[in-house]
């Protein structure tokens, strides 16, 4: 995140051609910052209103490439610009409150983190010193990857897209100044579209590339290094600036309410929120408009100050409140109808203190002091903070996570953490990212055997966590898996859902059904209520055509993985805490098995199948938990809910 609204403005002397700077502070910057990070804080907590709040990200993105860029170009042409003094600013800036946040983070996460969790924090540690935290958490991702709501160092990808654009951008100004200065701005804008490209391209294939590195970021950035072209700073009439700056408010209210996680992002939709934050900056560059005052009023302008370390601590402490409730209950405390509003509201207010102390007592003594210590002290010093995050990381991972923290019962539950999930038959029969349509063995996965009973597993990844267990439990019958991540079992997806999904559910309905006689379709999906009225309309074209269908209801989900509740119940002596945790879906239940009823499909609740007076079945006879996450079966949990499901029969 760019971390001052005093931006250096670049005139050109009509004569000489020479570079005239001087420095202007822009409040409106400060409280666009206050917009992008507030934006930030509101989608991470769970407030539904804001669902496309994460583009603050991206608002960030253009910001900090408009004044680092601005300030590089005028100090280059100048002939003032130094790399260890631009590096040594850029570590009084960011690595004192980072190492701060990182600290305390650290000592925290040593107190509660279960040993697999605790290594690979101590991973993620070492990364975000090295600036490639984006890499690293890119490499572990994945459908069954890392649960990125128990990272608490995953925001610290953004810092590393930034770093790894900084250590580029002045090296390629400076050889360009010097080299092939007529080159620079076409340079600029030809890697602008080669990273825009790339994104757009990406997003669609690798969406976990697209969002975390730096070859498909660096064009939001480069939008902001676009806009400090001198060319872009003449000014404009008054109707004009008010104009530019509604219209970027606009598409950034629009990216913040219109948008939400089901949205192809970054790609071209990231426009939508970097043109509008470049507008407002534009808008600015020579006169007030009603946006930017609004902006520049003291309460944006304030959390705009601060929204470096608003940013670095509101993560961590979301992640140790909705996994350890350290601050107040999860779910005991209920204000109205809210049952998490008032936890939400608590995290926003210790989030606001935390980073008022940060910014007060870390940022500003050390941005003063950098023009009273030497370039080499603070590269010194930048090191040893490295060295120091490092070592740290590198001892908990020496030490194994510290396993003698917790009982043996406690560390059995939460070895599961770590499972391994083969029964799904991942990038074969179930299609889920790094895989694509193509991988899909159509062949194998619906393969059919004169003489036997035909049933066709369809839907995302909860249909596919069943394929192991009804393969078991009806040995004499063929389970077809046509399971695909991120697409309900429908002939119609919703609006953004992943075309390589599509491709698999639209292939078993479109082209294998009216080709082949199976027994009986089963339907299994993280049903939610938009997918209603396709679900109707999908088992409409199936009665018509005379095919039996089963549709199991919601998943039974907790708000944690379960082994981890199940460690934490024995860590606490507490036995009744994951039950506490369970997610209620009455509601969503009884809609679901209406639906199905009105077209004479069968129903099974997966509630009513497993649940008894909001106790669900937590642990197996062998002592192996039902689920390994929050929502998906263990091996033998399949092969237990399976026979269950036979014992109805459903199946019959």
């Amino acid at each position: 995140m760019a971390k001052t609204a005093a931006i250096a403005e670049t005139k050109i002397d009509r004569d000489s051609g020479t570079a005239i700077a001087h420095t202007r502070y822009r409040s409106d910057i400060d409280g666009l910052r206050a917009v992008a990070v507030l934006s930030v804080l509101a989608y991470h907590v769970g407030f539904a209103w804001i669902p496309g709040g994460y583009i603050g990200v991206d608002i960030f993105f253009v910001i900090s490439g408009y004044l680092i860029s601005a300030i590089i170009q005028n100090e280059i042409s100048s002939g003032r610009f130094s790399l260890t003094g631009f590096y040594a600013r850029r570590i009084c800036r960011i690595v004192p409150a980072l190492v701060t946040m990182a600290l305390v983070v650290s000592l925290v996460a040593c107190l509660y983190l279960f040993p697999f969790d605790l290594e690979g924090y101590a991973r993620s540690l070492v990364a975000t010193a090295l600036s490639v935290s984006n890499f690293y958490f890119w490499s572990v991702t994945g459908y069954f990857g890392m649960d990125a709501s128990t990272q608490p160092l995953i925001h610290t990808w953004s810092l590393a897209v930034e770093e790894q654009f900084y250590i580029l951008l002045p090296l390629f100004l400076l050889v360009a100044h010097r080299m092939f200065p007529a080159f620079r701005k076409r340079g600029i804008i030809l890697v602008f579209g080669a990273s825009l490209g790339l994104s757009c391209y990406l997003v669609f294939t690798h969406p976990s590339a697209a969002f975390y590195l730096i070859p498909t970021r660096a064009w939001e950035l480069l939008v902001g290094t676009i806009l400090s072209f001198p060319q872009l700073s003449t000014p404009i009439g008054r109707r004009w600036r008010e104009a530019l700056a509604l219209t970027g408010a606009s598409l950034i209210i629009l990216a913040s309410f219109g948008f939400s996680a089901t949205t192809l992002f970054p790609g071209a939709t990231a426009l939508v929120p970097c043109v509008g934050a470049a507008l407002i900056i534009r808008a600015g560059q020579t006169g007030r408009t009603v946006v930017g005052t609004m902006l520049s009023m003291r309460p944006c302008v304030f959390i705009g100050k601060i929204s470096y370390s608003l940013y670095l601590w509101h993560w961590p402490i979301i992640v140790f409140q909705h996994q350890y409730a350290l601050l107040v209950p999860n779910q005991s405390v209920t204000l109205g109808s809210h049952q998490f509003l008032f936890r939400n509201i608590v995290i926003v207010l210790v989030s606001l203190v935390m980073s008022i102390l940060s910014w007060r007592f870390v940022e500003q003594p050390f941005r003063r002091g950098y023009t009273t210590r030497a370039r080499s002290g603070i590269l010194i010093y930048g090191a040893a903070s490295v060295a120091l995050l490092i070592s740290f990381g590198g001892t908990i991972l020496l030490e194994h996570g510290f396993r003698s923290r917790f009982s043996p019962e406690a560390l059995r539950f939460a070895s599961y953490l770590d499972y391994r999930q083969e029964h799904f038959r991942l990038g074969q029969c179930f299609i889920a990212q790094p895989s694509v349509a193509a991988d899909f063995d159509s062949q194998h996965c619906l393969e059919e055997h004169s003489g036997k009973r035909a049933y066709l597993l369809i839907g995302d990844s909860m249909a596919a966590q069943l394929w192991y267990g009804l393969s078991i439990t009806l040995n004499g019958s063929d389970i077809l898996q046509a399971t695909a991540a991120g697409c309900r079992p429908l002939v119609e997806q919703a609006f953004g859902a992943n075309p390589e999904c599509t491709k698999v559910i639209d292939y078993a309905f479109d082209t294998f059904l009216p080709t082949h006689s199976v027994h009986e379709v089963i339907m299994s999906g993280s049903w939610n209520p938009g997918d209603l009225p396709r679900l109707a309309r999908t088992l409409a074209l199936l009665k018509e055509h005379g095919i039996r269908v089963l549709v199991l209801g919601p998943p039974i989900r907790y708000t944690s993985a379960l082994p981890f509740l199940l460690a934490r119940s024995v860590v606490r002596n507490d036995p009744q805490l994951p039950d506490r945790e369970l997610l209620q879906q009455s509601v969503l239940d009884a809609e679901v098995a209406h639906v199905a009823a009105a077209y004479g499909a069968s129903y099974v609740s997966m509630y009513g199948l497993l649940c008894s007076h909001g106790i669900c079945l937590k642990t197996l006879p062998s002592g192996e938990p039902l689920e390994f996450d929050d929502a998906h079966f263990t091996r033998e949990g399949s092969v237990v809910v399976a026979q269950k499901l036979a014992a109805s029969r459903a199946l019959d």
